[in-house]
């Protein structure tokens, strides 16, 4: 293993580390997704409601991640440097929770090893693909998402960590853009709730897309 490739696996790792240590239990989650899906009138609905729902929690931390922006000089330089990564963690544990959700509504073992890193790589390459317009799988040389529902837990970790590395850069290039904009200060609050609702929008339907064609699968 080369050393770009070393250093990319161990970011993945520590953000990994990061998310895992403030992430909803599976109960919490589940019993979220039975509350904002017991009106929806069909599985896709159930899972626009779920991302959704996600969506609203990353638009609060895009926000709050813009206060500080309200201060002119010495504070928008704090938003810009000092608040990116966390919420960076933020949004990528929410998404985390979204894909867990995802899965938990299309019929997914939550307590599954293999499932459950499953939902991780799918926020994970959900999430690489809206930033940066690329697919990281087809990048990486790895399969279809049919075939790594059948890799082992062990494969799917040290992908998973590597994935997750990419992840980090991919954030911290799209936040370049969103630093920019909190250099106008009035409107940084709306600006930082509208593009994580909008990110966090597209990696919800990117993830619903590959869980529907599963359960289709699944199905037929």
């Amino acid at each position: 293993m080369g050393m770009n490739e070393q250093q990319t696996q161990e970011r993945g790792r520590n953000m990994l580390a990061a998310i895992e240590r403030i992430l909803a239990s599976d109960e919490t989650i589940q019993a979220t997704t039975r509350r904002v899906t017991r009106l929806a009138w069909s599985p896709q609905d159930a899972a626009r409601r779920v991302v959704r729902h996600y969506a609203t929690s990353t638009a609060g931390a895009g926000a709050l991640a813009a206060v500080p922006a309200l201060l002119p000089g010495v504070g928008t330089m704090a938003a810009i440097v000092g608040t990116v990564s966390v919420e960076m963690v933020f949004m990528m544990k929410t998404e985390v929770e979204m894909c867990l959700a995802l899965l938990y509504l299309f019929g997914g073992d939550l307590e599954d090893p293999s499932q459950r890193q499953m939902a991780f790589l799918l926020a994970a390459v959900s999430t690489h693909d809206v930033a940066t317009g690329r697919n990281l799988l087809v990048d990486l040389g790895e399969s279809s998402w049919d075939a790594l529902w059948s890799y082992t837990p062990r494969e799917l970790s040290k992908l998973v960590a590597k994935v997750f590395g990419f992840v980090a850069l991919a954030h911290a290039a799209e936040r370049v853009g969103r630093g920019i904009l909190l250099m106008m200060p009035v409107l940084s609050v709306g600006i930082g709730a509208g593009l994580n609702y909008a990110f966090t929008l597209k990696v919800g339907r990117a993830a619903t897309g590959a869980l529907l064609l599963r359960w289709h699968n699944q199905m037929a």
